[in-house]
């Protein structure tokens, strides 16, 4: 059944890690700790066997639910032939009343039907993510590949309603994906499918190494306190951890080197995520490359100014309009972009933890409709989605581990697929990225990005009045907003309103002057934009 499923997708051969991880996960039933290079398949890695263990689980139930009722069929016979002689014993003397009252009568057709019942509102496996979206993602893939099993899959995230995720949970699903947030806080509610979170009989944990992180996670912690209070349990659980970067450790910050503490190798690392997740029976399967990317991804970076950035960026944007993904550090640096890039008409997706969660996914699907459409996100989109052809993608700035590097790169070249990276590097940031350089083993800097000068100083104006229409317009929105919220907040505590305690509000000549200086440079730059950046059309 799930192979139909799979052939239906167009999965007709396994990856390189699902043929390394499927026999010992399924035969051998072996806890599993797997490190592929991002888009290698590990969902389905781990997913297959988990699937496949439940079925099998299953019909080993219903065998012996089978076997009880015939048990209880022969014992109700025997029953039967006994009450027939004692009534023909006690016919003579019994005739005292109607009511005859009969022992033991089994239902087995009633008791069969309760017994599957109970079997299907089974909690049996447990799939844990660092991100909302992997959740969601990871649900899809398996929910697909288990179309013709019967067996149901739950996702529990947050920011999305309780109430829905409760009634799902009532399903009594056999999977549940969930980010350890929410799921620790509906355990803590008493949810009572959830209360079997502690006899799951497999765990999988997406992202491990960023989810074991010491002080991040800390639900994932008590969960994993809660998953190996009960010693017999824990043993005879199967346990898969998969990431890009399982094996990679980075470079300490130097604040960190300053205190002399000793950098742990990879072996060091791959034990500490067997002790914490009570890992018995491991099999370690690593099969990145030494750089932890994928051998189609092309590399390049741009050393530039902090201002000029902005420059870069657009002028990539411009010259490759393919679908692009660019990361950035700070949600602040996404709404800043993503102000700067509408009035360039580049149509950005912002993407950053502080949005809700309905318009992350409906800008992620816009993302995947769009050919050409530009993401900009922070980390929170780096980790496992698997967004089909994006072409390129920019770290506006440069990410602060090796880890984040290969996560962000990994959303594209993906599946054997062409892909390029791009870093844009400021002074300040050489630093960071020598230290990535350093930890995925580079003895040379990344080449240098290509640009065409003159098309370059085109970009350089367009941004400059770009910028220039984004400073007039906040102006205008930052006093009026400012002015509003002191005056409401004076008024909601009772307070006299002093004028002179107010925040100065631009005056009417002075807000109309901007408004009006706004418009006129809007204009300006809707003439430049209309005219084509390369005089001849560059692949």
């Amino acid at each position: 059944s799930v192979l139909r499923a799979l052939a239906e997708q167009g999965f007709m051969e396994p990856t390189v890690i699902q043929v390394r991880t499927l026999p010992p996960a399924i035969m051998g039933r072996r806890d599993i700790l797997g490190a592929a290079e991002t888009g290698s398949g590990k969902t389905l890695a781990f997913g297959i066997p988990i699937l496949h263990h439940i079925l099998e689980d299953k019909l080993n139930a219903s065998s012996n639910e089978a076997n009880h009722c015939q048990d209880n069929q022969e014992e109700e016979s025997e029953s039967e032939e006994l009450s027939e002689e004692e009534e023909l014993m006690e016919s003579d003397t019994s005739d005292l009343g109607c009511v005859q009252v009969i022992n033991n009568i089994s239902l087995s057709s009633q008791n069969t039907k309760d017994m599957s019942n109970m079997s299907d509102s089974k909690l049996y496996a447990l799939i844990l993510t660092p991100t909302r979206e992997l959740a969601i993602q990871i649900k899809n893939h398996l929910k697909a590949a288990a179309k013709y099993t019967g067996i149901r899959i739950a996702v529990v995230v947050g920011g999305m309603s309780v109430q829905k995720q409760e009634r799902l949970l009532n399903l009594s699903p056999e999977i549940v994906v969930a980010t350890p947030g929410r799921l620790w806080e509906m355990i803590q509610n008493g949810n009572s499918h959830l209360a079997q979170v502690g006899n799951i009989k497999y765990l999988a944990v997406d992202e491990t190494d960023r989810m074991l992180e010491k002080g991040h996670f800390q639900e994932l912690q008590n969960l994993l306190e809660l998953l190996n209070v009960n010693e017999k349990n824990k043993k005879r659980r199967q346990n898969f951890v998969f990431s890009a970067t399982l094996t990679m450790v980075h470079s300490q910050p130097q604040y960190l080197k300053q205190r002399k503490t000793l950098k742990i190798t990879p072996g060091q690392k791959l034990q500490n995520i067997i002790s914490v997740l009570g890992i018995t029976n491991p099999k370690v399967i690593d099969i990145t490359n030494e750089s932890g990317i994928a051998s189609t991804l092309t590399e390049a970076r741009i050393m530039c100014t902090l201002e000029e950035k902005d420059f870069y960026l657009y002028y990539f944007l411009q010259r490759h309009k393919e679908r692009t993904l660019i990361f950035c550090n700070s949600i602040s640096c996404v709404r800043r972009l993503a102000q700067l890039l509408t009035l360039l008409k580049c149509n950005p997706l912002p993407l950053h933890a502080n949005m809700i969660q309905r318009q992350r996914l409906k800008n992620l699907d816009r993302f995947r409709d769009n050919p050409h459409g530009v993401l900009l996100a922070t980390d929170v989109a780096a980790r496992g989605l698997d967004i089909p052809n994006v072409q390129h993608v920019v770290h506006y700035q440069v990410p602060r581990t090796s880890e984040s590097y290969v996560h962000r790169s990994g959303r594209t070249a993906r599946a054997q697929k062409q892909g390029l990276t791009l870093l844009l590097i400021e002074p300040t940031e050489a630093q960071c990225y020598l230290r990535v350089c350093r930890t995925l083993g580079r003895s040379k800097d990344l080449p240098l990005f290509p640009v065409v000068n003159n098309a370059l100083d085109v970009a350089k104006k367009r941004v400059v009045l770009a910028r220039e229409v984004d400073q007039l317009e906040l102006a205008s929105r930052r006093s009026t907003s400012e002015t509003g919220w002191f005056r409401k907040a004076l008024t909601d505590m009772d307070m006299f309103v002093d004028e002179e305690d107010v925040p100065r509000q631009l005056d009417d000549d002075e807000y109309n002057r901007n408004r009006r200086l706004a418009a006129v440079k809007k204009k300006q730059l809707g003439a430049l934009l209309s005219k084509p950046m390369f005089v001849s059309s560059v692949t």
